[in-house]
């Protein structure tokens, strides 16, 4: 018997694969091949990554969502589906994030994620209702545009003091402060009005001013020396052509698309 997944020839009516544990349900006859197919979702992801970029980034959420479909749906396929023809068996997907040089891949990345790195780094046993990824942070420059002015941002919660007008000052530029597109750790995505959409709604766009909870207002950032308040804190941050809240330094020369 084939495996389907790897491939290797097998005794007759095994349980498992004897080469990659692959558990064998369905008995095929032997020296019969698998018919392999390529997947709908991963070549759709692929084609709506390339159009975000003229797109300025609106098609790029779409794309991450319908590449984890794929990727799920290539798992448990056991070999029957894949998403791209070629591909070497140790590939794993860090090997495909590559958005260019150090000079221009903050270009071609068109929305935030969760700070990567440190203590808070994001990890899959979390709460369901993390934000990890979203549109740009409208308080950082991109290349579409400057950053917004932090102080007429103000949360219309209660008592917090602030207005519809002034809520939608901390939102996405992209949809011109109508909202953002925000992915959770539980992967689902929602279109959100208000920035202060994580659990105990924290401000995505901002750094907690509290040690153990969420916060809708926050504090401004500055990359590259922000970093969350606690596991709670959700920080989306993209990649400035310049260092600073709104203006700053050059690049570091030592940067590199994968840092």
């Amino acid at each position: 018997m084939i495996c389907p997944k790897c491939g290797t020839q097998n005794v007759e009516n095994p349980q498992v694969c004897v080469s990659c544990g692959q558990v064998l349900t369905a008995a095929q006859p032997s020296g019969t091949p698998v018919q392999v197919k390529n997947s709908g979702p991963a070549i759709a992801s692929f084609a709506l990554g390339i159009l975000s970029i003229p797109t300025l980034g609106l098609t790029a959420i779409p794309a991450i969502i319908l590449g984890i479909i794929a990727l799920v749906a290539i798992e448990k396929s056991g070999g029957r589906v894949t998403g791209m023809t070629g591909v070497p068996p140790d590939f794993k997907l860090i090997d495909a994030w590559d958005f260019g040089p150090a000079s221009e891949s903050f270009k071609h990345c068109s929305f935030s994620y969760h700070i990567p790195f440190g203590l808070y780094a994001p990890k899959t046993s979390g709460e369901p209702g993390f934000a990890v990824a979203a549109d740009r942070n409208p308080w950082i420059k991109s290349p579409g545009s400057e950053a917004k002015s932090f102080a007429l941002f103000k949360p219309d919660l209660t008592g917090m003091g602030g207005t519809s007008a002034t809520a939608r000052q901390g939102n996405a530029i992209t949809h011109q402060l109508d909202g953002q597109n925000v992915m959770f750790l539980d992967t689902h995505v929602d279109f959100e009005k208000r920035a202060y959409c994580s659990i105990e709604d924290d401000n995505i766009y901002t750094v907690s001013r509290y040690p153990d909870r969420g916060d809708p207002l926050g504090s401004g950032i500055a990359p590259p020396i922000t970093v969350p308040a606690s596991r709670k804190d959700s920080v989306l941050v993209h990649d400035p052509g310049t260092w600073g809240f709104s203006t700053g330094g050059s690049r570091p020369t030592t940067r590199t698309s994968r840092d």
